[in-house]
């Protein structure tokens, strides 16, 4: 299946990378939302309640710097939507593109020229 179909072979494989990242990553959320929090909850409740004295901070004079005023600008919700998504996105798309080189590379060097069209 290399040899006759190289992108669906890595295709394949990212694929499958990124189901593993993404089980672990539900996996460890879950984790962390059930079992964890009820240890540290656990760990917690063992802990004595330390009633420590407050502390006075010295009041020290602060200069006064005239800021420029600046718009009020919000970002529209689907740029947040996309930050959030672009940190699990981005890593994807850079395998993609790895897998594209490699699969042109041993294309080129196997003597075929086309990856998509082997010459069998």
């Amino acid at each position: 299946m290399t040899a006759r179909h190289p992108r669906r072979y890595a295709y394949r494989h990212v694929a499958g990378a990124v189901g593993g990242v993404l089980l672990t990553i539900v996996g460890v959320t879950v984790f962390a939302k059930t079992v964890a929090g009820e240890i540290i909850d656990a760990v917690l409740a063992w802990l004595p309640d330390l009633r420590l004295p407050d502390i006075g901070f010295p009041d020290l004079p602060i200069p006064s710097i005239p800021l420029p005023d600046l718009p009020d600008i919000t970002m529209p919700a689907w740029v947040g939507s996309i930050a959030d998504v672009a940190k699990y996105v981005v890593p994807v798309l850079i395998a993609l593109a790895v897998t594209q080189a490699e699969i042109k590379r041993r294309a080129a060097r196997d003597g075929r020229g086309d990856a998509d069209n082997p010459k069998d």
